[in-house]
């Protein structure tokens, strides 16, 4: 059933949430949801934002890998070591999601390195 308040689709006795971020349909919950200042809003009701065909909230982005990294982090399933393997494009794919979503800890996660990491800088000075 639809949330008149919040414009989300929401199952009345599961808590359940549908979002539709690209084109894809993701299913998740308002406290997942709460995790992200973005869809924390959406899900109050504090932002409009357009609707498919079906009622799910709308969301105009490419729903790839750095979504999908920025949902399963807010569901408490992204390990650090998923993090620490991640290239660097990937990784900055994921800072610029996570700073659209409004997901500050994981932008800290994703771009500094994790407490005790050995960090090597280079001594040599850069070429002129």
């Amino acid at each position: 059933a639809e949330n008149a308040t919040s414009g989300l689709v929401e199952s009345a006795t599961s808590g359940l949430v549908e979002l539709n971020v690209g084109g894809r349909v993701f299913t998740t919950t308002r406290q997942t949801c709460a995790k992200s200042g973005f869809l924390d809003a959406l899900s109050r009701g504090s932002w409009t934002a357009p609707r498919d065909g079906d009622g799910r909230i709308f969301v105009d982005r490419d729903a790839g890998p750095a979504f999908d990294a920025l949902l399963s982090w807010c569901r408490g399933g992204l390990a650090r070591t998923t993090l620490d393997r991640m290239d660097l494009t990937s990784r900055a794919a994921l800072v610029a999601e996570a700073q659209f979503f409004q997901v500050p800890d994981l932008v800290e996660s994703a771009v500094l390195p994790y407490v005790g990491a050995v960090v090597r800088y280079s001594s040599r000075a850069p070429a002129p």
